[in-house]
């Protein structure tokens, strides 16, 4: 019999934590030992999660985030004035000497074009802000919602949040209940109906398209 984890994993956290159940009490009850019936709609929220439409495609994601966004090791000035380096990584946001520091670059080096980050610092950064991302975009439509997405419907929305960030992506209302609702013919038509489409240039007709495609795919 396969041993379970004695940490349970952040999926399982997250869902906890929205019915009020503590990690250790999750821990608990999931290990056989009696716990209020409040689990049981956590377990559901698991179970939904789990049977979903499948796992999105990090290796695609990332690649998508490189050619959206592009990559630079040393600093640069983007369409919005503000100094970049990476993979669209805002030198100028809060938090961003600490992310740098992290990484093992020296921000203020980088920030006057002095030196340049590697590789892995870039691949690092990524990763990390997709992190961010991927928490925007749960959080746009609701876990349970963002889990029941196809997959490549959360790659185009994760890519979105990427891009715009929470305050401007909670602006797309109609986007989000579109998505809620799994129309994705709807949300590929507020995507192209928004300022952004006309922004961003060929990103956004690409995950437009993209969008569309799984529109026909489910009426298939």
């Amino acid at each position: 019999m396969e041993k379970k984890s004695p940490i349970p994993s952040l999926k399982e956290i997250v869902l906890a934590s929205a019915v009020g159940l503590g990690v250790g009490a999750y821990i608990a009850k999931r290990d056989n030992v009696s716990l209020p019936k409040t689990y049981d709609q956590v377990q559901e929220r698991v179970r939904v999660a789990n049977e979903g439409q499948g796992e999105i495609d990090m290796t695609r994601l990332y690649s998508d985030l490189r050619r959206h966004e592009g990559v630079r090791n040393q600093v640069y000035v983007d369409t919005l004035g503000n100094r970049t380096i990476g993979v669209g990584f805002n030198m100028e946001r809060a938090g961003a000497r600490e992310d740098i520091t992290r990484v093992g670059g020296d921000y203020d080096a980088l920030l006057v074009g002095q030196a340049r980050l590697s590789e892995n610092q870039i691949n690092n950064l990524l990763r990390e802000d997709t992190n961010d991302a991927i928490s925007v975009a749960e959080n746009f439509v609701g876990p349970r919602e963002y889990n029941e997405l196809a997959p490549r419907a959360r790659e185009i929305l994760i890519d979105m949040a990427f891009n715009m960030g929470p305050g401007t992506i909670n602006r797309f209302r109609n986007f989000r209940q579109a998505l809620i609702d799994e129309d994705y013919s709807v949300a590929a038509d507020e995507m192209e109906n928004s300022r952004w489409y006309g922004q961003v240039g060929n990103r956004s007709r690409e995950l437009v398209r993209d969008m569309r495609s799984i529109a026909g795919n489910n009426r298939d």
